[in-house]
C-alpha cells in the first residue's frame, strides 16, 4: 500500500493513480454496508448515497426552451466584423492612390511639373530656372 505523506507540491508526471487490491477487495465485497457509524453525520461524510446516472444530451427544443442559447449574433459579427472592415479599408484606399494618380496625372498635362530650363546669364555663377509657361 502507498505511504500517506504531506506534500506542498504537483507532480504532473507521476504514475496514474492505482486503487491497493486490499480496497477494491473489501469495496467489490460490500462491506461499506456493514460499518457501523457513529451518527448519521459521519456516515452522511462518507457515504453519499447518490447514484450517478448518465444524463442525456439536451436536444435542441430543450435548448431553446431555457433560453440558454449562444449569442449567434456575436458571434457572427465576431468573425464577419473584421473581413467587411478590410474590405472597406481596401476600397477606401484603392480609391486614395486612383485619385492622387489622376491628380498627378491631370497637374502634369497643365505643366506644373515641367523640368524647367536652366538659363546662363553672364556674370552670374549660378544657373537661373525659366519656366516653360513663365513670361520671358
Amino acid at each position: 500500500m502507498a505511504e500517506l505523506v504531506w506534500k506542498d507540491e504537483f507532480n504532473a508526471k507521476a504514475a496514474v493513480y492505482v486503487r491497493a487490491d486490499e480496497i477494491t477487495k473489501w469495496y467489490s465485497s460490500g462491506s461499506l454496508e456493514n460499518v457501523s457509524w457513529s451518527s448519521d453525520e459521519v456516515k452522511s461524510l462518507f457515504v453519499t448515497g447518490a447514484v450517478v446516472t448518465p444524463q442525456p444530451k439536451p436536444t435542441d427544443e430543450a435548448i431553446l426552451s431555457s433560453g440558454s442559447t449562444t449569442p449567434t449574433g456575436a458571434i457572427v459579427w465576431g468573425v464577419v466584423g473584421p473581413v467587411v472592415f478590410l474590405i472597406c479599408a481596401a476600397v477606401v484606399l484603392v480609391w486614395i492612390l486612383r485619385r492622387r494618380k489622376s491628380q498627378q496625372r491631370h497637374e502634369a498635362s497643365q505643366g506644373k511639373y515641367a523640368k524647367p530650363e536652366l538659363e546662363t546669364i553672364p556674370g552670374v555663377r549660378h544657373a537661373r530656372p525659366r519656366w516653360r509657361d513663365a513670361p520671358g
